[in-house]
């Protein structure tokens, strides 16, 4: 079965609505995807109307900012007819319920809990369990401060804990959304602005995270072949192995300017954002020969439908 999966960074639901002056699902309808997740939306629950909670042909899971409206916040649509047979909302299962996805990993139990409470409470993830696969959609923490730095590691560790739980569970994991950190100098605007004098631009915490959490292949060599990456793994601890794989990457490994511009609403000027959002598949799906991949393709949600330029990935 083949499905259209579409993440996107709205920047705030409502406002995006006002400025395409559609319905919820007019706008979804016009985005063609059997599941879309988008980031920011920047609601509260007591926003929520009918539209929203049950746009006419979709089904809706929310998480919210527990901790002030107006900030960040995630959700997924799905089609009705989509098989989806368990949510749930944040990593930990802290706010677990009977219909939760389950396989929740271990880390957390080791922080402090006022910690993991304020990263579960910020609205930052929702997980679906659609049978065939697992979907985790995540707005990861900003970097807008050094301060913030601990803190969107923690988060980027429940993360990767919550897909190897997954993984062990022999579930397939899908993972979209903003991970808030471009990962190598290929998929940045400007990398040359974050070098410092005797650092390289991949000497960063996150940056270091994410070459464990997502593998991409070599620019130039392109995605290894199924029989090589079967030899890496058994010649190496599995453990040091990336758990995931950028199928945009995987698909386009050498192509530059992989950003789109983000239209300020006032119009002033025009700049390009600081990365780009990932589709990201359980190794080894999405790669050639392999009879479980199901990641066969990778295309820019707005390439049918260049109306909607704001932000769309």
């Amino acid at each position: 079965m083949k499905m259209r999966l579409m993440t996107w960074n709205v920047n705030g639901l409502r406002a995006v609505l006002q400025r395409l002056d559609q319905s919820l699902k007019q706008f979804l309808d016009g985005l063609d995807a059997d599941i879309v997740c988008l980031q920011e939306t920047k609601l509260t629950r007591s926003e929520l109307d009918q539209e929203l909670v049950r746009p006419p042909g979709y089904d809706a899971f929310y998480s919210f900012c527990r901790q002030r409206g107006g900030y960040s916040g995630v959700v997924t649509f799905c089609k009705s007819e989509m098989p989806t047979v368990a949510a749930e909302e944040g990593l930990t299962g802290l706010w677990r319920t009977e219909d939760s996805v389950g396989h929740v990993g271990s880390i957390h139990r080791e922080l402090n809990s006022k910690l993991v409470n304020n990263l579960e409470s910020e609205g930052r993830c929702v997980i679906t369990d659609h049978q065939a696969f697992v979907l985790i959609n995540t707005y990861c923490p900003a970097l807008a401060s050094q301060d913030r730095l601990e803190y969107k590691l923690q988060f980027h560790a429940l993360l990767e804990d919550r897909v190897r739980a997954l993984q062990e569970a022999n579930k397939r994991v899908i993972v979209v959304g903003d991970i808030n950190i471009a990962h190598r100098e290929i998929d940045h605007c400007d990398p040359g602005a974050y070098r410092i004098e005797g650092v390289s631009f991949s000497d960063h915490p996150c940056r270091r995270w994410m070459d464990s959490f997502v593998g991409t292949p070599d620019e130039k060599g392109g995605a290894s072949s199924p029989q090589s990456q079967a030899v890496k793994e058994s010649e190496n601890n599995i453990s040091n192995q990336p758990i995931l794989i950028d199928t945009f990457r995987y698909f386009h490994p050498a192509q530059t300017k992989a950003f789109t511009p983000t239209v300020l609403r006032s119009v002033v000027k025009v700049n390009e954002n600081w990365g780009r959002k990932f589709y990201v598949c359980t190794k080894p799906t999405g790669e050639k020969g392999n009879p479980d991949a199901r990641c066969d393709f990778f295309q820019w949600a707005d390439k049918n439908r260049k109306k909607a330029t704001n932000n769309t990935q």
